[in-house]
């Protein structure tokens, strides 16, 4: 009989409930705010640390710290209709310990993801918003095939504006994963403005450096700062190189971050935020270049910091 890991069921569940980062921005634009505003660019930098962890059962412990930046924009093909474009790169440097276990097998050390998607809107009124768009993703540890590197994907989806409080959004994505069968996730977005000063979000979240789907409760508790708590989760397969433990293999790294974010905007060109949190229910995996798996291991929970900023155009 098949048995489910807490780790699984979670992955599941934040699955069903979280959407992908290309549809988390402006999904909901309606065709006066397209109008108003026909084209827009974002850049985006941060940083973030896991602080050193055990690596449970298995001897040895790792950190991680990471880097980012990232530029987004959109334009207005005509009132109704928007094209989007996200480029994003991310750094990530693992530092594992210990010569027994999953650290003594010396699995990866620095990965490096590049992201890029597109996606196009269609406001057919004031209500609905439907969407639709590639996604392609390069990852790999320093030194393996650039070629062997490459994932796709897609999404469609539509969203319903009840009024400027409150939009509701479903879909499906279909993912391409390294050495893994293609997989069909559900997606549901929400922006719900609970209060002037209160907004609820299912959306991709920004920890810093690393990205995942997740959702938060924001309180703007005074002019130009919010805060804002939450979970989300991240789930990454990368190739690696031809020399180490598993040649040409994937490396995984899984994670639930329980965090809480503070934002700073002191003008509407620019934010800057600063986040703490606890990384919690964390998987390493390491697997052969066919997908075998060779290694499977939780790690403790451990505290995460970051910070962030982002400018407008």
């Amino acid at each position: 009989m098949r048995t489910y890991s807490p780790h699984r069921l979670i992955a599941c569940l934040c699955v069903v409930l979280f959407a992908l980062p290309v549809l988390a921005e402006d999904e909901g634009d309606t065709a006066q705010q397209t109008a108003q505003r026909p084209w827009k660019l974002n850049v985006t930098g941060g940083v973030a640390h896991l602080f050193d962890t055990d690596i449970e059962n298995s001897g040895g412990s790792f950190s991680l710290t990471q880097a980012r930046v990232g530029v987004d924009g959109g334009v207005g093909l005509s009132e109704d209709l928007k094209l989007s474009l996200a480029l994003d790169y991310v750094h990530e440097a693992f530092n594992f310990k210990g010569t027994t276990g999953f650290a003594g097998l010396g699995p990866w050390s620095d990965v490096d993801t590049i992201n890029v998607s597109t996606k196009l809107s269609w406001n057919m009124d004031d209500q609905w918003t439907f969407f639709g768009g590639p996604i392609f993703t390069w990852s790999a540890e320093s030194g393996a095939d650039f070629a062997d590197a490459f994932t796709f994907g897609g999404s469609v989806g539509a969203i319903y504006t009840f009024d400027d409080r409150l939009s509701i959004g479903g879909g499906i994505a279909i993912l391409d994963r390294l050495e893994d069968s293609v997989n069909f996730f559900p997606i549901v977005i929400v922006n719900w403005r609970i209060a002037d000063d209160l907004t609820l979000r299912v959306r991709s979240i920004d920890l810093g450096a690393g990205t995942g789907f997740g959702v938060e409760l924001a309180w703007a508790f005074a002019k130009d700062f919010e805060l804002s708590g939450g979970v989300m989760y991240q789930s990454r397969r990368f190739r690696l190189d031809s020399a180490g433990t598993a040649p040409n293999g994937v490396g995984e790294f899984k994670a639930a971050p329980v965090y809480v974010k503070l934002t700073w905007s002191p003008c509407e060109y620019c934010s800057v935020s600063a986040i703490a949190g606890i990384t919690t229910f964390g998987r390493l995996g390491l697997e052969s270049s066919t997908g075998g798996t060779i290694a499977k291991q939780d790690f403790d929970a451990t505290p995460i910091i970051g910070a962030s900023a982002v400018v407008r155009f």
